[in-house]
């Protein structure tokens, strides 16, 4: 199962720092994690999967917010907010 962080807004919408979800898409990530922290999903608008100003990288590489991102067993999920970094 892919390991997902959640730093800065994610943990505190989530409620937590580390998830494992169960996935081949990032649109199924993003679910496991709405079905396992309802706050998280609380924070989402009506049809999002995920909370506005966050963004997903992808094993530190790949930044990316396509529900169609294919998401690999062993892939390393950090969910984070938009801005980071400056």
């Amino acid at each position: 199962m892919p390991h997902v962080e959640l730093l800065g807004l994610a943990q505190r919408y989530a409620g937590c720092s580390r998830l494992e979800c169960a996935g081949e898409t990032l649109e199924l990530i993003l679910g496991d994690i709405a079905a396992q922290c309802p706050s998280f999903l609380a924070r989402c608008r009506p049809g999002e999967l995920m909370p506005e100003g966050l963004i997903v990288c992808v094993n530190e590489r790949q930044f990316t917010n396509d529900p169609q991102y294919p998401i690999c067993p062993d892939d390393r999920v950090l969910l984070l907010s938009a801005d980071i970094g400056g």
